[in-house]
């Protein structure tokens, strides 16, 4: 079962281009790994294709995968993808996402426990950045049902769910990429 924020909507077709504001359009994006890095989220925007980073952006979708492939290892289900990555910058500097818990007693029983076993980059008892942005460039938040601690245009804090399909700045809606495993043949 998806999860959607209301007014969302999953699109299972390639990723369309950027609106003229340098956003994916408004929706969740299912793509595997090896979409985005075909995509021109990675190969660039033909406009200012001398500009655009390929081989950074690859790396960071090399990176994010690593993270993505302990998390369904750890037993989550659904990941999303977004930050600048999801923008036409041509240089994002890293990846932000989240991914889905169900609950705080999931993750604080089972995800996080299970994800620490796995490498323990997923430790964040450290103040700071979390280890996996010092070394992948890469940050996902867990989510289950908590504010995020980023304000609306109003003013109210919003959860991972609505904060990631808002740019920070202009509040205009964005489109967002839940990752999705290889389908089998």
């Amino acid at each position: 079962m998806l999860s959607l924020t209301i007014g969302d909507s999953i699109n299972f077709m390639p990723l369309p281009a950027f609106t003229d504001d340098g956003l994916l359009p408004p929706g969740t994006y299912q793509l595997t790994f090896q979409e985005p890095k075909k995509s021109h989220l990675v190969t660039g925007a033909s406009y200012r294709h001398d500009e655009w980073n390929s081989l950074w952006r690859l790396k960071l979708v090399e990176n994010a995968e690593i993270l993505v492939t302990q998390l369904w290892e750890a037993g989550v289900q659904k990941v999303f993808l977004d930050g600048s990555f999801v923008e036409d910058k041509c240089r994002p500097g890293d990846i932000d996402g989240y991914y889905d818990c169900d609950s705080l007693e999931n993750f604080v029983k089972n995800i996080s426990p299970a994800l620490r076993l796995i490498d323990t980059i997923w430790d964040w008892r450290e103040p700071g950045k979390p280890r996996t942005w010092i070394k992948y460039k890469v940050e996902f938040y867990p989510h289950y049902g908590q504010l995020a601690g980023i304000p609306d245009e109003f003013g109210n804090q919003q959860t991972f769910p609505a904060a990631f399909r808002k740019t920070r700045d202009t509040y205009q809606s964005k489109g967002i990429i839940q990752v999705i495993k290889e389908k089998k043949q």
